[in-house]
Formats: structure tokens, C-alpha cells, sequence
């Protein structure tokens, strides 16, 4: 499959789980770690991706993916979701990143740079986005 095709398909399961979560709020929730391993897996295991551009966008993905349900997801956003929510997203996180090392199929040490480089983009995130959405009400 065309990267282009890929990209546009993890666009489309990204706004899908954002909506869904807005309109049926648990579900979309529930189905944050899938829908960033599935948009991890069609870019991790792509054809004509070089390496750097897997990992920015496997983290762009997973960036959007947990954005969008903090600010759009439906219900009350307060302290205890917002812990849920990160949990949840750490979880993706994880599974991505195990996806993207194995999608990567690293020959040397220095391969492993990549898996590094997308762990450190993650954590800058939860750093950086930790506590978006506190605070907002969709009811």
C-alpha cells in the first residue's frame, strides 16, 4: 500500500476515535489504545518511510490521537479522567512503541536510537500536554 494511502487512513482512524469519543464517550476512550497501535502498525511496517519519518509520524499520530480526546471527548473533564485518559494513553504509547521497534527491524545497537528517540517524544508530550482539557464540559 502507497505511504500516502496509509497516512490518510490514520488520519481517518484518528478523527473516527476523536468523534467517537465525543459522541459516545466512553468508547472512543476504550479504543485510544487501538487506534494508536493501528496507526502505528500501517506506518511502522510501511514501504518508502525512511526511519525519521516513522517516528515523527507515529508520534504525531499518538499526539492528535490523545489531544483530540482530551479537548473533543465527550463528559465532564476532570482530574480522575484526566488521570484515566493518560493512562490509557501511556498504554498506547507502549504497544506503539514496541510495534515501531519491531517495524523498524533495527540490525544494529545504534538502530535502536529510533525507539529512544520515540520514547523521548513521548514523554516530552505527557510533559508538555499532561493536564490539557481540565476542567472542560461536554454534557
Amino acid at each position: 500500500m502507497n505511504y500516502k494511502i496509509k497516512v490518510a487512513v490514520s488520519v481517518t482512524i484518528v478523527i473516527i476515535n476523536t468523534l467517537l469519543d465525543h459522541w459516545y464517550p466512553p468508547s472512543g476512550l476504550s479504543l485510544m489504545p487501538i487506534a494508536i497501535c493501528a496507526t502505528t502498525a500501517l506506518i511502522g511496517y510501511g514501504q518508502g518511510i525512511n526511519r525519521w519519518q516513522k517516528v515523527l509520524l507515529s508520534y504525531l499520530f499518538f499526539a492528535f490521537t490523545d489531544i483530540g480526546i482530551k479537548l473533543f471527548g465527550g463528559g465532564i473533564h476532570d482530574s480522575e479522567g484526566l488521570g484515566f485518559v493518560n493512562v490509557l494513553s501511556l498504554t498506547g504509547l507502549i504497544l506503539a512503541t514496541i510495534i515501531l521497534i519491531i517495524g523498524l527491524k533495527p540490525k544494529k545497537a545504534a538502530d535502536l536510537l529510533f525507539g529512544v528517540l520515540f520514547i523521548g517524544f513521548g514523554v516530552l508530550h505527557f510533559l508538555v500536554f499532561g493536564e490539557l482539557g481540565l476542567g472542560i464540559s461536554y454534557i
